[in-house]
């Protein structure tokens, strides 16, 4: 079996690493199509050509997005343009934060007419999606995407992330169908389906981690459920089995921790989640300081490694308080810092966070996981239907959810006296939402039988009506005019 997976850029990589390497092993070849290169978020192996090096039956090479056409250009406007109106339906009416985003894709025309009276009510903009959702269609597929994938003649094509604002992907798999080539979205993280864009492109398979994620993909992207595969979060697989590799003792001696006290660890997130964190965690640790029972804790910070510029040169005038790594964060990738960012969790008494994947990290070393709701960052906690699996999903949900600071600092408290509570609240979360074919069984394995059977799929052909050659020669002439209006309206706006 040859597989084609077609990434955004390397980073992704990280996420199906271990996929790659198990189907190559069962004796199938895998090319990587990448769009883009941002090899610092790269996994185990620290580079796409590392890993190919290290791995027999893999290659990479650069993949096409497609762009060479007005109409493709019109097709990512398109895609764009729907993302932004998903954001002003429900159930996203609370997703200031995300509508904002979306906004910054969208084609400036479509915001600005948005913005006038009226036309944000919602049988408005279920219309304008209803036609801009007749227009997706029309568009032709890439030449240079199709003419990509022929030549490496694929028994299946893998595509991930598929769903970022104005993402040319959705093309990937119009020209696989039309080569008659089984295609799947491969779900990147576990916020994909509900804080960035549509599926444009219907593949014929959806691979999802969890039901969580099935319900999203079917009532949100209107993928039909017989086309959604649940096998789990592989990318989490390799941290069931960790251990640590250092002692508490030499862990806090090397961070810069007092060895004589437990210490609280304080998870970064993301510039969007948490773009100014920093002055936030000056608060929080104010507030752990003036509760006399957390007076002498220590706490170690770990910057976002995709946000650690902000606590470069960073004096927290504590020295009780340790930011690491320093400077610059750290990805935990490659043995070394994988097992750093580990034995940080391990050794901690508790995990604290706004709204980050490391709680769910935490949660798989059974650590206590804590957040405290502020209005701060309402937008990227309530604002966001991912955080809830977070704070109310089965079983009451993994994380201790404070409404105040007060009732946060009350849960630091108990967490420091953990009583085994903890563990049984993230077995239940990571049973739904991690392993949900129990925690025994690594998702990597379901995944690559996933990818095996999709080989067996026959998609069904395309059938263009006759009039749509004739749909895309008008739309032509209308691709022009909306591209003169777009330059037009982003000039005016600055």
């Amino acid at each position: 079996m040859k597989v084609l997976l077609i990434l955004g850029h390397d980073g992704f990589i990280r996420m199906f690493e271990p996929m790659v390497r198990s189907v190559a092993q069962r004796g199938h070849e895998v090319n990587i199509g990448l769009a883009g290169r941002r090899p610092a978020l790269m996994s185990q192996a620290g580079s796409v050509e590392a890993l190919v090096d290290a791995t027999p039956g893999v290659t990479w090479d650069r993949a096409p997005k497609g762009k060479e056409r007005e109409l493709a250009e019109l097709q990512v406007a398109v895609s764009a343009a729907r993302d932004y109106l998903r954001f002003l339906l429900p159930p996203f009416q609370d997703a200031d934060a995300l509508r904002r985003r979306a906004r910054e894709h969208a084609p400036a025309l479509l915001t600005r007419t948005m913005a006038l009276p009226g036309l944000r009510a919602r049988p408005v903009v279920r219309a304008l999606d209803a036609l801009l959702r007749r227009i997706e269609p029309l568009l032709p597929e890439s030449e240079r995407v199709t003419r990509y994938i022929d030549d490496h003649a694929p028994d299946v094509v893998l595509v991930s992330p598929l769903v970022g604002f104005g993402s040319t992907q959705p093309l990937v798999l119009r020209s696989a169908r039309r080569l008659g080539i089984p295609s799947a979205l491969l779900v990147h993280s576990w916020d994909n389906l509900t804080n960035k864009g549509l599926i444009h492109e219907a593949p014929d398979r959806v691979v999802v981690w969890n039901d969580a994620q099935r319900d999203e993909a079917v009532k949100l992207h209107k993928i039909p459920s017989e086309a959604v595969r649940v096998t789990g979060a592989q990318g989490f697989d390799h941290w069931f089995d960790a251990r640590p590799s250092t002692t508490r003792e030499e862990l806090t001696r090397r961070v810069g921790l007092p060895a004589d006290r437990p210490y609280l660890l304080y998870t970064c997130s993301s510039q969007f989640i948490a773009p100014d964190e920093v002055d936030f965690v000056r608060e929080w640790l104010a507030r752990v300081r003036a509760e006399e029972r957390l007076a002498e804790v220590g706490v170690l910070i770990r910057p976002h490694p995709q946000h650690a510029a902000p606590w470069e040169g960073v004096d927290l005038g504590d020295p009780r308080v340790a930011v690491w790594p320093a400077p610059g964060g750290e990805m935990p990738a490659g043995a070394q810092a994988r097992a750093g960012y580990y034995d940080s969790i391990h050794h901690s008494q508790a995990v604290v966070g706004i709204n980050t994947s490391a709680l769910i990290e935490a949660a798989i070393q059974r650590r206590p996981v804590l957040t405290v709701l502020t209005e701060r960052y309402r937008g990227s906690q309530q604002g966001t239907l991912h955080f809830r699996y977070l704070a109310d999903g089965d079983g009451g949900g993994l994380l201790r959810v404070a409404r105040d600071f007060p009732e946060h600092l009350e849960q630091l408290v108990a967490a420091l006296e953990a009583d085994g509570a903890e563990e049984q609240r993230a077995r239940r979360f990571l049973e739904a939402f991690v392993r949900p074919h129990g925690l025994q069984e690594p998702a990597t394995g379901r995944l690559v039988a996933c990818v095996e059977e999709l080989a067996e799929v026959r998609p069904a052909a395309p059938r263009a009506a006759r009039w749509h050659s004739l749909a895309q020669r008008a739309l032509v002439p209308a691709a022009r005019m909306a591209r003169r209006w777009e330059l037009r309206a982003r000039g005016a706006d600055g």
